[in-house]
């Protein structure tokens, strides 16, 4: 009766009568007299009626019913997935269909949508596996596609290109898309053929518009710009997105003016602000001079109150040498909107370029905060500060290494090969934008036209946006490489294919630098020359080429690269035909000069000017720059001369070498710029046969002239003072006959020192370049990997990808990122034996050899062929000779197993599943008895094996007594059996006290943190050693709290709390005194965990009366030191939740070093960004793990006020590895 009833209504619902089945339905479920089975059905049945009625909550009571009534039917939990779907209760409806494939393993299409549902919630890993067991219960295409989507979020090309491979999807123009996306990624060489198969047919816009960005992307120009067309032709004339994209395609395929005509039309037809700012951008990179006032003036009316409009029109006028105009383009742009990261950064190089100083810096600082992830910004505030002089030398040097965190990183590199240098000459690579008509090039063209070609093989590579006559020269000097429209990666790879020796960067962090392809390591050894007077602060970046003038003894200690000195000048000067250094007659008796760049007239200068004019009146002072004409900078230069204003001469920029060399033939003496020294005009001025004089500080910035002046024997108008400096202008002025006979003689006299000599510079450059690679050479890595280095100057082999755990973490945190790494740090003695169970890449391996040194010895066991092939590497990299490496799984008992080999080397363990895997051989622990003889330490992280292991070898881990750290958890589980192994063999359980690196008893397990990684098994007799080192405690001992004056003491030495007079308010600061006490080393292990404990209860009770954030502060603190990491984290994100943030009112401690060093309260700074600080690197083992919408937290944090190398090496890995992603 029950199954002719369900017939009945099934055959109701496919005839689409959904009330008349739910009634049906209704009536035989309240009829009664049902089968558990029977009623489960008939509830399900009502409840896909009620769902088809709609009638959402009906439906979902029913399915509930369903399943209630028999829990073993699949088809309710199906049914409930899809009613949750369609509220995007996503957890809970994944949660249904995982009861629903365990009910019905075969059925293909509930994996699959259990797959989409999974990928939608972001578990990638988990969808690939579900989507993939989809694929193998039912062929189907879709399913395939689904899963290659999948697999291409999980970067992994070639399974997506496995996956897709034969596949007929001419049907799905998305499949398309998403296997020419995995080719790119692959850098497949069938790149090229697929994406012009696929422009030769019809496709949607969308999937057009893709594959154009993924031909961009690839260099593949011209078939770009046929997709784009393609994408236009069929989309909205108001989608900008297929108008950029074909304006990006024509400017990279070299012609940019067409590209402005094609934005101009479309603004025409369909005005928006992204087209005239992208028409402004190329613009500005192609030089086209006056070509769009007329769009410009429109979008400026049109949007009149767009600060992006502004700031294209900015970059226009500046583009068009309208410097004024600019800043006040930018001006407004800042005050319509003052946190705008383009004003910002356009203000503050308009700024910089007018007036270099304090303003400049603050707005470029600003701009730097507000787009922390954009290298732009950052170059900028690092070149116009060597103008402003705000920084100290230490201060200059770490922002540039700062630079270095956010930005040296890259996905992957592009090794080079370091071959036999015997019998051939040194392939030697220059990087530059600037092989065109600039400055940088009178230093360089005669040097390379010089190079002894049987010693040196010349290879240029050019970042010339716009070439010249002078480019042309440049091509004709050696081998030459256009990477102006390659992405940085494409780049790093085209100069590893030329194999050099070494390859020298020339323009540092200056406009249209591609400094940062050095990052890649395209070469084995990478050198800084000539452009940038400071160091780059990349880690990538080996040497630097100076002198002993510009770099004195003692400069070294200002540069990351280990510095290189010519034995002469660092500069070579040839420019070409010149006009005669003869003196053309003027009005004035003497005339001073400054044809440097007004980024480069400081206040300071100007000042000098004033009292060299002052001191001798017939003379007048000619500048000559690109903003002569501003007038902004001439009422700067007035006001800043007073009296001496009206005897100033703002001469024409001139249009060419010749002309502007004459104009020094108008002038008598050259007075140097500084802090930011002059170069070009220096070297111009004594090949001119005019004296300069030059104030030398400490850097080299401000020494290129002393070592220009030393190289001709002029080192008298050296200054060190400025009224040295003035002194020595007025001397030369009054000194007639000494300034003839320079003007006659200065230029050949240069011509006879390097300075002015090519073919002698080039001999000292050549010999300098050998000596660099001879000392600083490595051998590169095997194939596929990098190098990264712990803070103990280990170097680790490691897979070239930064979407492998350790290839991520080392550089993130100089160590592994588990807690227990410095206590290991402080346990392992000299002659010591390791053991190292599951080593991997051997993050404990290697730090312990060099810990228990050469007669000490470690044994570590690694089944994987490739990783124990790794490990082995960085055993040779480092030289030790007290490491055996034995490929294999341990385990309790020999044989063979299958280890699945996971993206990622650290999570491949042993089992079955797909996915690359390979058969290991299986050992005991007691088929190494020999070796492990002795053991002090033993480490066991087997993925899971570590019971079997222990079981059948306990005998052998009892009798030694090693300190044992193990595996907590495996799978996301609690290894209770594992646990429970160690009592029988004599050991104490422990967990570490991490502020005081100190073991501790282990808790019930259901209260261990949720971030505790690993527990240590310890005998009872090692115990007792281990607490009398100070480094674990088998008991809380007594607590008691520091004193008054010891709180008070501690708070005057904090310079915060000193600040706020918190020194005399410690009357109740309840938990700091016992979080204070625990700090105290002359105490015994059980003193100082008890006094932590005291902290702890003691601070939970002041805040849960006070509510304060500076006892939040407090609490985070002492937790984050006993070890509570996760209630660290979420009383952090409380904070964060709250406010407004007063003042404290009493002692407290910070939760992370360093945020009480500031000498005045920033509430931002001491809340806001310490707290998000907390959250970044305390919220997750590693930013590795952290989601995309982290970088919020990042953005927030700089606006803060945040300062903090642990974030921005985050920040730079995470940039890093998203750009990899994105361009392959």
């Amino acid at each position: 009766m029950a199954e002719s009833l369900l017939s009945q209504v099934n055959a109701t619902l496919r005839e689409g009568r959904f009330a008349e089945a739910a009634a049906l339905a209704e009536r035989a479920i309240l009829g009664g007299g049902l089968e558990a089975r029977e009623l489960a059905e008939l509830s399900n049945a009502l409840g896909t009626a009620r769902a088809q009625a709609g009638d959402v909550e009906a439906a979902e009571r029913a399915y509930l019913a369903s399943v209630a009534a028999d829990g073993s039917l699949y088809k309710p939990h199906a049914n409930l997935a899809n009613l949750y779907a369609k509220r995007s209760q996503i957890d809970a409806a994944v949660a249904c269909l995982e009861e629903a494939v365990r009910l019905a393993p075969d059925a293909a299409r509930l994996w699959a949508r259990l797959g989409q549902l999974l990928a939608e919630r972001g578990a990638l890993p988990a969808a690939a596996a579900a989507m993939t067991r989809a694929v193998e219960l039912e062929e189907s295409t879709p399913h395939r596609i689904v899963l290659a989507r999948i697999l291409l979020g999980l970067d992994r090309p070639v399974s997506v290109l496995s996956v897709l491979e034969g596949r007929d999807l001419a049907a799905d123009p998305g499949g398309i898309a998403i296997f020419i996306e995995a080719l790119a990624k692959a850098r497949d060489p069938r790149l090229g053929e697929a994406l012009a198969s696929a422009a030769a047919s019809p496709m949607p816009a969308e999937t057009a518009q893709r594959l154009a960005e993924l031909a961009l992307q690839a260099g593949l120009f011209d078939r770009a710009l046929q997709l784009a067309r393609s994408a236009r032709s069929q989309a909205s004339p108001q989608n900008d997105g297929p108008v950029l994209l074909e304006a990006a395609a024509l400017e990279a395929s070299g012609d940019p003016l067409q590209a402005i005509e094609l934005l101009q039309r479309a603004f025409d037809a369909s005005p928006s602000i992204a087209r005239v700012t992208t028409l402004a951008e190329i613009a500005l990179r192609s030089g086209a001079r006056a070509r769009s006032p007329g769009t410009f003036e429109a979008a400026r009316v049109l949007f009149r109150d767009s600060p992006d409009v502004l700031v294209a029109w900015g970059g226009y006028a500046r583009a068009q040498g309208d410097f004024d105009a600019a800043h006040a383009a930018f001006e407004q742009a800042h005050q319509l909107a003052p946190d705008h990261p383009a004003a910002l950064l356009g203000l503050g190089v308009a700024e910089a370029t007018i007036a270099p100083g304090p303003r400049a810096i603050e707005l470029l600082e600003r701009a730097v905060r507000a787009a922390p992830e954009d290298p732009s910004p950052y170059s900028a505030l690092l070149f116009a500060e060597l103008h402003a002089g705000v920084w100290s030398n230490e201060e200059r040097l770490e922002r540039h290494r700062q630079f270095g965190r956010r930005f040296g990183h890259v996905g992957r590199r592009s090794p080079s090969i370091l071959t036999d240098r015997s019998d051939r000459a040194l392939r030697v690579g220059y990087l530059s934008a600037d092989f065109r008509d600039h400055a940088v090039a009178k230093f360089l063209e005669g040097v390379l036209a010089a190079h002894d070609r049987a010693a040196i093989e010349v290879f240029l590579y050019g970042s010339v946006a716009r070439p010249d006559a002078v480019t042309e020269r440049f091509r004709a000097l050696g081998t030459y490489r256009d990477i102006s429209r390659l992405q940085l990666r494409q780049a790093a790879d085209r100069i590893a294919a030329d194999s050099l020796d070494v390859l020298v960067s020339i323009d540092g962090h200056t406009a249209a630098s591609r400094v940062r392809v050095l990052a890649a390591r395209p070469a084995p050894v990478q050198v800084s020359f000539l452009g940038y007077p400071a160091s780059l602060g990349l880690d990538c970046i080996d040497a630097r080429i100076t002198d002993a003038i510009a770099d004195p003894d003692g400069a070294d200690a200002l540069y990351t690269e280990r510095l290189f000195r010519l034995p002469q000048t660092a500069w070579c000067f040839t420019p070409g035909a010149a006009p005669e250094p003869t003196r053309e007659p003027t009005d004035a008796a003497v005339v001073f000069s400054s044809f440097n760049r007004s980024a480069k007239v400081s206040d300071a200068f100007l000042e000098c000017v004033r009292r060299i004019l002052q001191a001798v009146p017939t003379s007048r002072f000619a500048i000559k720059c690109p903003t002569a004409g501003s007038r902004l900078f001439r009422a700067r230069v007035g006001a800043a001369l007073r009296e001496a204003a009206s005897r100033v001469d703002f001469l024409p920029w001139a249009p060419d070498t010749s002309t502007h060399l004459a104009a020094y033939r108008r002038v008598d003496i050259a007075l140097d710029t500084f802090p930011y020294a002059g170069t070009t005009t220096t070297a111009e001025a004594l090949f001119m046969g005019v004296p300069v004089v030059t104030l030398a500080g400490k850097a080299h910035v401000e020494r290129v002239g002393a070592s220009m002046l030393d190289a001709v024997g002029l080192g008298d108008l050296v200054a060190t003072s400025e009224d040295e400096y003035v002194d020595r202008a007025v001397r030369i002025a009054q000194d007639d006959a000494r300034r003839r006979s320079l003007r006659g003689g200065l230029r050949q006299l240069m011509k006879s020192t390097p300075l002015g000599d090519p073919v002698r510079f080039a001999r000292s450059l050549e010999a300098c370049l050998r000596e660099i690679v001879e000392t600083v050479s490595r051998r590169p890595p095997p194939a596929g990997t990098r190098i990264v280095e712990t803070d103990l100057g280990v170097r680790i082999v490691v897979p070239d990808s930064l979407d492998t755990i350790t290839t991520f973490v080392i550089p993130e945190q100089k160590r592994w990122f588990e807690d227990e790494v410095p206590f290991v740090r402080k346990l392992l003695e000299p002659g010591e034996t390791v053991v190292d169970v599951g080593a991997n890449l051997g993050v404990y391996t290697l730090e312990a050899a060099k810990l228990v040194g050469p007669s000490g010895k470690v044994i570590a066991f690694e089944p994987s062929s490739s990783t124990a092939g790794m490990l082995r590497a960085s055993v040779s990299e480092n030289a030790l000779t007290n490491v055996t490496v034995h490929q294999v799984a341990l385990g309790g008992r020999e044989g063979e197993a299958n280890l699945l080999i996971a993206a990622s080397p650290e999570l491949s363990q042993l089992g079955s599943g797909q996915g690359p895997s390979e058969v290991v051989p299986i050992k005991t622990l007691r088929g190494f008895e020999r070796d492990v003889a002795g053991v002090r330490f033993l480490k066991l992280d087997a993925e899971g094996s570590e019971k079997d292991i222990l079981e059948a070898a306990g005998d052998i881990v009892a009798r030694e007594g090693p300190v044992v750290m193990f595996e907590l958890r495996h799978a996301n589980r609690i290894n209770t059996d594992l646990i429970g192994v160690f009592p029988r063999l004599g050991f104490d359980v422990y967990r570490l006290c991490p502020g005081p690196c100190l073991l501790v008893p282990a808790p019930e397990l259901e209260s261990l943190d949720t971030f505790c990684l690993n527990l240590f098994a310890v005998r009872p007799d090692r115990a007792a050693e281990l607490e009398a080192r100070g480094m674990l405690a088998r008991r809380a001992g007594d607590a008691s709290p520091a004193s008054d004056a010891e709180v008070a003491a501690w708070a005057a030495s904090r310079p915060l709390l000193h600040a706020l007079g918190l020194h005399r308010r410690v009357g109740d600061t309840r938990g700091l005194r016992h979080w204070l006490r625990s700090r105290n080393v002359e105490l015994s292990p059980p003193e100082r965990y008890a006094a932590l404990l005291a902290a702890e209860a003691e601070a939970t009770a002041a805040l849960q009366q006070s509510g304060t954030p500076a006892a939040h502060l407090t609490l985070v603190r002492v937790l984050l030191e006993l070890g509570e990491r996760a209630r660290a984290v979420a009383l952090t994100r409380e904070l964060l939740r709250g406010g407004p943030y007063e003042v404290p009112d009493r002692a407290f401690a910070c939760p992370l070093e360093g945020y009480d060093e500031q000498v005045a309260f920033a509430p931002e700074r001491l809340y806001i960004a310490q707290g998000l600080e907390v959250l970044i690197t305390r919220g997750a083992f590693s930013s590795f793990y952290q989601r995309a919408g982290i970088l919020e937290s990042f953005r927030a944090f700089y606006a803060a006020g945040g300062e903090s190398a642990a974030v921005d090496e985050r920040l730079g890995l995470l940039l890093a590895r998203a750009e990899s992603r994105a361009w392959g």
